[in-house]
């Protein structure tokens, strides 16, 4: 069922049970805090942009880093690419 944007929860709005379908959660206000983002671009694989949170998470300070040496790309790549992706996070060791 698609949601119009006209129905979606005000920012700031309590989330519940009753209104969690209209929570706009493809545009996230901020990260979790036991996960971090990384933005690499796509044909270098250079970590272009973090969360604030990434450097002390991952341990290291992390832009200009190949996201190849932070985490199993070719694990993602093949994760992605399956019939059925597996969209539960990826959880890595730092």
């Amino acid at each position: 069922m698609a949601v119009r944007v006209s129905e979606l929860l005000e920012p700031g709005t309590p989330v519940n049970l009753d209104n969690c379908h209209r929570e706009p959660i493809r545009t996230p206000g901020g990260v979790q805090g036991h996960g971090a983002l990384l933005a690499a671009d796509p044909a270098s694989l250079e970590i272009v942009q973090t969360s604030a949170n990434a450097p002390a998470l991952l341990g290291r300070p992390l832009l200009g880093e190949s996201l190849s040496d932070v985490l199993a790309v070719e694990d993602l790549r093949a994760r992605a690419a399956a019939p059925t992706p597996n969209l539960r996070p990826v959880r890595t060791a730092n």
